[in-house]
């Protein structure tokens, strides 16, 4: 969690270039069907809370002072963390032209599908859009940009996704979402739970039956205090996983470098009819 904390931070910082954003930018659900590829993960950032949040911190110079929200979809690499490509969009106050663009990021004008696009150094396009917003698409991949730019695209959404974005997260300085459905298998699952300490003793087909359930993990942080709510969401209620869930992930979570401060007094929930569990705690 701490690598995509980190990296969403960093994916936040890419608009540090952009004027301020207008109130009625694309919604979460706008920038996954503007996709030519179906993304897996998304990134939400309210910049106004998260510099309040930040305050006096390394991360709050890194985030700039002329950015008020951004919303980004992604296909990940869940390993690495590694984006293969990024999509984003932010409404302006005020558009400016490609040229302004071009200079203030030591780049060039190109045309892709009868559209000026700008290509900057550090390998991202932006494409000024109609109705004062303005894009940002990565790698800077010509056919790609000219994949998206094209209007009678087919988009397949992910529906786990697609489900997280059309919540209300007004009360929200970050949100992430990843969906991994199908990602695990419970054979493999098995395989790997041999010798983990914090479920010694329990039913390791039912908890491997569990976790291949998984659908996605949402994280979000409060827009008023570092305070996390770290969502699984599962197909089926998880009554195996439940009781041991926080030893479980406390676990896994160290075993993979993740150190999460306080971790002891995180509080572990279900919802969603047992098929979710809801963790939550300060960062």
């Amino acid at each position: 969690m701490k690598r995509l904390l980190r990296r969403s931070l960093a994916l936040l910082v890419s608009f540090a270039s952009l004027p301020s954003l207008y109130a009625a930018e694309p919604t979460m659900s706008d920038v996954l069907r503007s996709c030519p590829k179906t993304a897996n993960a998304i990134v939400q950032g309210d910049l106004v809370a998260l510099r309040k949040l930040t305050l006096g911190s390394p991360i709050q110079a890194d985030l700039p002072s002329n950015v008020t929200r951004v919303r980004i979809a992604a296909e990940l690499n869940l390993e690495s963390f590694h984006p293969a490509w990024e999509i984003g969009y932010a409404a302006l106050e005020k558009m400016q032209g490609a040229d302004y663009f071009a200079k203030r990021e030591a780049g060039y004008i190109d045309t892709v599908n009868g559209r000026q696009v700008v290509w900057t150094p550090n390998e991202m396009y932006l494409i000024p859009l109609q109705d004062n917003v303005l894009s940002i698409v990565r790698p800077a991949d010509r056919r790609f940009v000219g994949q998206w730019l094209k209007k009678d695209r087919s988009n397949v959404v992910s529906n786990y996704l697609q489900q997280v974005a059309a919540r209300n997260f007004d009360s929200k300085s970050v949100l992430i979402a990843v969906d991994v459905e199908d990602v695990l298998s419970p054979q493999i699952i098995q395989e790997r739970l041999q010798g983990v300490k914090s479920i010694a003793g329990k039913n390791l087909a039912a908890l491997s039956t569990n976790l291949g359930d998984l659908q996605g993990v949402t994280i979000e942080v409060a827009n008023e205090s570092l305070q996390a709510t770290i969502t699984v969401d599962f197909r089926n209620p998880v009554a195996e996983l439940a009781p041991v869930a926080k030893e479980f992930f406390g676990e896994v979570l160290a075993a993979r470098g993740v150190q999460l401060a306080g971790y002891s007094n995180w509080q572990v929930g279900s919802a969603n009819d047992g098929k979710s569990l809801r963790f939550t705690g300060p960062i």
